[in-house]
């Protein structure tokens, strides 16, 4: 509940913060802000802990996590945040089928029947058989979330497996310069009142991931999705 919290006031800064600049950058800037405020948390961890880990799975993470993460500021800056929200919920249906089949999580008649109706109405606000087909936006945020869930998947497999600032460590590790080499190609200088939001949104991005790792450490991912949608 505190990452959706969290999550719910980043998507209002992040609009806030991209009303003169372009999704790519505010993905940068979201990463780097969130990755410098994190650093001062990780003096005490061992050196060990941190090498002796998955390198390649955070990596994986990290790819998916920053395709999934241009894909939703596009989704942002190109629709009604609260369209862009509404199309983004197929996300727990995409993660909650993904921890029955690859996690091996228990998932009942009941969770399945709700996942089958939640994406025919996820059809319905996509409108794919209308005039002109589905908008571009729409079709960013749909991406996304196929991003995400598979992000959400590889986040409780780490959640399980490594200790929190250790994750946390190699999302900004690997997440920041992949960002980076999106963003140098539409980069704009940025005002002081810019920088300012930017460290907001690094604030609010860390406290929510940090929360929705603890989360999948104490529960099945089928069980946390649900409470998405609040």
């Amino acid at each position: 509940l505190l990452s959706c919290l969290m999550f719910t006031v980043l998507q209002v800064e992040l609009r806030w913060l991209m009303e003169e600049m372009h999704p790519f950058q505010a993905a940068f800037v979201r990463n780097l802000a969130a990755w410098l405020i994190l650093l001062p948390f990780l003096h005490s961890l061992p050196l060990k802990t941190i090498l002796q880990t998955r390198k390649r799975t955070h990596f994986a993470r990290a790819v998916v996590g920053v395709a999934g993460m241009l894909c939703m500021f596009t989704a942002f800056k190109m629709l009604p945040l609260a369209q862009a929200v509404a199309i983004s919920f197929v996300t727990p249906l995409l993660a909650t089928m993904g921890a029955a089949l690859l996690l091996g999580e228990v998932v009942r008649a009941r969770r399945w029947t709700a996942i089958g109706v939640g994406i025919r109405v996820v059809l319905v606000m996509l409108r794919p058989w209308q005039a002109g087909g589905v908008h571009p936006g729409m079709l960013a945020a749909l991406a996304s979330a196929f991003c995400v869930a598979a992000s959400t998947l590889l986040v409780k497999y780490l959640a399980g497996r490594d200790p929190i600032r250790v994750n946390l460590f190699y999302m900004g590790l690997y997440m920041t310069p992949l960002s980076l080499l999106a963003a140098l190609p539409v980069w704009q200088a940025m005002t002081l009142e810019q920088w300012g939001i930017g460290a907001l949104v690094g604030a609010t991005a860390t406290i929510s991931q940090a929360a929705v790792h603890q989360a999948f450490r104490l529960a099945d991912a089928s069980a946390l999705m649900p409470l998405d949608y609040v």
